[in-house]
């Protein structure tokens, strides 16, 4: 789910923050459950940071798949870029739209989702950048 206000992102961020310092972590933990936590706060942390967007892109109703994945696990497309592969059914893919400023065009990627079972999703492009 993403999150749209700004104000209650930095009070939930603040409130997390309090919480981590508010606890005695070096006299209740070995040092190895020490990096154990700080690696579960961090990824936390990090789920939460990818959940806020700005206000003006709420009409976007985007959706955003994370999962931790080891990088032997990751494929790398034509540009270098990692990516993983999640299945998604196609009738869970009502549209997309691609971002103001995306090199993409509609066309390329019309003819991409041919060759798919997304063929015929409706693209956009947002108007919002």
């Amino acid at each position: 789910m993403m999150m749209y206000q700004e104000t209650e992102y930095k009070n939930i961020l603040t409130r997390f923050c309090e919480y981590l310092s508010s606890r005695n972590w070096n006299h209740r933990f070995s040092d190895e459950h020490k990096i154990l936590l700080g690696y579960k706060a961090f990824v936390r942390l990090l789920n939460e940071a990818f959940s806020i967007k700005r206000a003006n892109f709420e009409q976007e109703q985007e959706w955003r798949l994370m999962q931790p994945t080891p990088p032997q696990q990751c494929l790398i497309d034509a540009y270098g870029r990692s990516y993983i592969e999640i299945p998604l059914r196609p009738e869970c893919l009502t549209e997309i739209v691609l971002g103001l400023h995306s090199e993409e065009t509609e066309s390329t990627l019309e003819t991409f989702l041919r060759q798919t079972p997304y063929a015929g999703v409706p693209i956009s492009r947002s108007e919002v950048g």
